[in-house]
């Protein structure tokens, strides 16, 4: 998968395959990864001994990528009328303009529109989300308030930054019109690029401490790096990092994403092979690597470590199912129809 992912990326004919390919487990990865869109451009250029079977689904889901993106760029476009229409002052952290990181706009994944507003705006925008058929969704991932609408389409709105360092908090405190402008709007606000570089680093450190990180997070900062200029202030987002004591694992993560997307083969020491090996085994050695690279996330390293989901479903199953004990406290009948309790 890396490999097709490189030669697309630098647009290089396919290195030839030794071993026969698995099409359905690369698949099931790309899908898990958010890379299907690319890794399909990239079977398209090679010999494909045994395709013809899963060459039908590859497409489907290739044009169903292409209809998405296409979908969330004009659900900003009126995300962003609506704003404007109620005077709500709102950054724009992320969006379809992920599109323009990309040689061809359906090699980019949105994911989903990620905006930063005031708390006191929300009913207005609640309003005008549930006037749009969006519903909004149960949030345990972030502090995010997230709205769905068909077809996969997710917006998520922040009422304050969505990173989990008081460094950053700070950092990022100032009143959200002070934010720069975007052309055509008086209310639509978006990061500065040495900001929007912070934010990406702060967002790919919540999703290694959630252990939700992916392939397409390492991809999207490495095309983001590629895309800034030379007037780029490299110098002050590295004291910022340093700082935030994020330092080390920025550089990891920029190791990673030169070793798996770089023109050029690239020094590169264990701890990159122990991120890359977490990334891919979906979470195989997270915490004592974690301690390393985010000495300051260690409590939250703790709490992610435990299965959330499975917690999660037995404090639902309890609030479904109270135990005998607890239920016989407020309806003493129940001592007389000890059937009731058949999962006692």
């Amino acid at each position: 998968m890396l490999m097709l992912l490189k030669a697309v990326l630098h647009r290089q004919p396919v290195p030839v395959l030794r071993k026969a390919i698995n099409w359905e487990n690369l698949q099931k990865q790309c899908d898990f990864h958010n890379v299907l869109s690319i890794v399909y451009l990239g079977i398209l250029g090679m010999e494909k001994g045994g395709f013809k079977a899963a060459e039908e689904q590859f497409y489907q889901k290739y044009r169903k990528a292409l209809l998405l993106n296409n979908a969330f760029e004009n659900a900003e476009q009126v995300l962003k009328w609506q704003l404007e229409r109620h005077h709500i002052h709102a950054l724009l952290l992320a969006g379809a303009e992920c599109r323009e990181l990309y040689p061809q706009p359906e090699m980019a994944y949105p994911g989903a529109i990620r905006i930063l507003l005031a708390d006191k705006d929300m009913g207005a925008v609640h309003q005008f989300m549930t006037e749009m058929d969006y519903e909004r969704q149960e949030n345990r991932i972030d502090t995010g308030i997230i709205y769905t609408r068909t077809p996969l389409l997710k917006v998520i709105f922040y009422t304050q930054f969505p990173v989990e360092n008081k460094l950053y908090q700070k950092y990022f405190s100032e009143p959200i019109k002070k934010y720069q402008v975007q052309s055509g709007y008086c209310y639509i606000h978006s990061l500065e690029p040495e900001d929007e570089y912070l934010y990406m680093i702060g967002r790919i450190v919540e999703l290694y401490v959630r252990k939700l990180l992916k392939i397409r997070d390492i991809l999207d900062y490495w095309s983001f790096c590629r895309s800034v200029n030379q007037d780029f202030e490299w110098e002050l987002v590295r004291d910022f990092l340093q700082k935030a004591r994020f330092a080390e694992f920025t550089r990891q993560i920029d190791s990673l994403a030169q070793m798996w997307f770089g023109a050029e083969d690239i020094p590169y020491d264990d701890m990159t092979e122990r991120l890359e090996e977490y990334i891919l085994s979906d979470g195989d050695g997270y915490r004592a690597l974690g301690e390393q690279l985010l000495p300051r996330e260690t409590m939250r390293l703790n709490f992610y470590q435990r299965d959330r989901e499975k917690e999660w479903s037995v404090k639902k199953k309890t609030w479904f199912f109270p135990s005998r004990d607890y239920m016989v406290q407020f309806f003493p009948i129940l001592e007389k129809f000890s059937f009731l309790f058949a999962n006692s």
